[in-house]
């Protein structure tokens, strides 16, 4: 039988049935599966899709669509009354998420490659997308989709996870105490990674410390001696350092400014709008080139190349390529758009998310671009869990847009409304109570100028991903 590798099996036939049972009813033609799903749209040819209940949803309602868009087997915890009633191919348990958890650990027993935990208040998914993308140049690895880092989506990530990938990539994040020691249970990583700590969810935490403490619950679990890796620049890193070690954690290791980082930054420059970089990791010279002006990326490349090392990776070789890795949606991606009218400018996408520290990285990242006369414009919303330092942390941001000359300022929110009024009134350009309301009330394609740079910013929430939709319509396709 070929391996999943090929394009065939993932978990076999006999593996499925040794862990949930037989089938409800089996004709003897099931093999296996290629993927595990828990969404019914998305699921994957030859899919396995576990029906689950959740606050809004229960997924025992989309069996049936899952069926029709290429699933072959499923996972479910009550009698089927739909098309599905008569499938072969169902699995009846009593908890289909204690299943699929049972499956996650299944795929982490199994496995013989390394594995990455990353976690942080910022940076954690574009830091495993760079991992990721720099290690499967250099052999078989695995990486948690898109922001796949909660109670659901590191289980999913887990069990699609395949028998032969040398390295996998795990994204967990957490909003209270507690959630990332029982993904950190689940994961059970060769090295554990701390991108930063900050004010991400500070509104369910009394304080930064406590974020620190939640943040070392990485440690509580691991693989083989244990080896981590820290912020070196960030007040909490004699915290993070004991609590490692407290732990048994082998070896910590750090990165950042600090001169006792094992990876840091020897000298970086703008060049035009990318980022040339001489660091040194673990005692070794590296430069390379970052194809981004944003500065906050600097430190991040440092904590990727050491990671490549720690890992077992060629640092020379992901050195030489990193220029070949581009920001992704929401976080960064870039777009130069000519709308029909021939007016061309330049759209940065930062809409996924955002905190305090982000917000501020994405607003000097816009202000250090060179636009000559034309406009820097900053599209923000509201930045979301920040507890009663909400309006503080927003307000936070003025001597941001000041010093960093943003031109124009259009703001979405409640909260961003509190920001908005101490803007100088000549970059004023617009409140709006919310992203629908500015898409419905206001004309970008009239607004936008010929050399514009639009940086689109704010919690996932607010869905500012739907403004760099509305200027994504304007590119001229002809």
């Amino acid at each position: 039988m070929k391996n999943e590798k090929d394009g065939t099996i993932l978990w076999e036939a006999k593996e499925l049935k040794d862990m949930f049972g037989s089938f409800s009813c089996d004709n003897g033609s099931f093999f296996g599966v290629q993927s595990v799903s828990i969404d019914s749209r998305t699921v994957g040819e030859l899919g396995l899709f576990f029906a689950i209940k959740g606050i809004n949803n229960d997924g025992h309602d989309y069996v049936d669509r899952a069926f029709d868009n290429g699933a072959c087997a499923a996972v479910v915890s009550r009698a089927l009354h739909g098309k599905s009633y008569n499938t072969p191919n169902v699995f009846v348990v009593d908890d289909t998420y204690g299943a699929l958890l049972s499956l996650s650990k299944a795929a982490r027993a199994r496995f013989q490659g390394k594995v990455v935990e990353i976690t942080g208040s910022v940076g954690k998914t574009t830091i495993k997308e760079m991992l990721a993308y720099l290690l499967g140049l250099q052999s078989h690895c695995h990486a948690s989709p898109k922001s796949f880092n909660n109670r659901y989506g590191v289980p999913l990530t887990l069990a699609n996870m395949s028998r032969h990938d040398d390295y996998a990539i795990i994204e967990a994040g957490m909003s209270n105490f507690d959630e990332l020691k029982s993904l950190t249970e689940l994961i059970l990583p060769d090295i554990s990674f701390i991108s930063s700590i900050c004010n991400a969810h500070i509104g369910n935490f009394k304080s930064l410390m406590d974020i620190a403490k939640a943040k070392s619950e990485i440690f509580s679990c691991f693989r083989g001696k244990g080896v981590s890796l820290i912020p070196s620049d960030s007040p909490f890193f004699d915290f993070l350092y004991k609590a490692a070690k407290s732990q048994g954690i082998k070896d910590v290791f750090s990165f950042g400014e600090a001169n006792r980082a094992d990876a840091k930054l020897i000298e970086s420059r703008m060049e035009q709008n990318w980022l040339s970089v001489t660091g040194s990791i673990f005692g070794r010279e590296v430069r390379y080139r970052l194809d981004t002006s944003g500065e906050h990326w600097i430190s991040n490349s440092l904590a990727v190349l050491a990671l490549v090392h720690l890992i077992g990776g060629d640092m020379e070789q992901a050195a030489e390529n990193f220029f070949g890795f581009k920001p992704i949606e929401g976080r960064g991606k870039r777009h130069k758009i000519k709308t029909k009218k021939g007016i061309e400018f330049l759209l940065i996408d930062e809409s996924y998310n955002a905190n305090p520290e982000s917000m501020a990285a994405a607003l000097r990242n816009l202000g250090k671009i060179n636009t000559g006369a034309n406009r820097r414009i900053a599209i923000i919303a509201d930045m979301k869990d920040l507890g009663e330092q909400n309006v503080k942390l927003h307000l936070s941001l003025l001597p941001v847009i000041d010093k960093y000359n943003i031109d124009v300022v259009f703001a979405c929110g409640d909260l961003m409304l509190e920001l908005y009024k101490f803007i100088p009134a000549d970059k004023q350009a617009g409140w709006f109570p919310s992203v629908n309301r500015m898409i419905a009330e206001f004309s970008l394609e009239d607004y936008v100028k010929n050399g514009d740079v639009i940086m689109v910013k704010g919690s996932h929430g607010m869905k500012g991903n739907k403004i760099v939709d509305e200027l994504l319509k304007l590119q001229n396709d002809i």
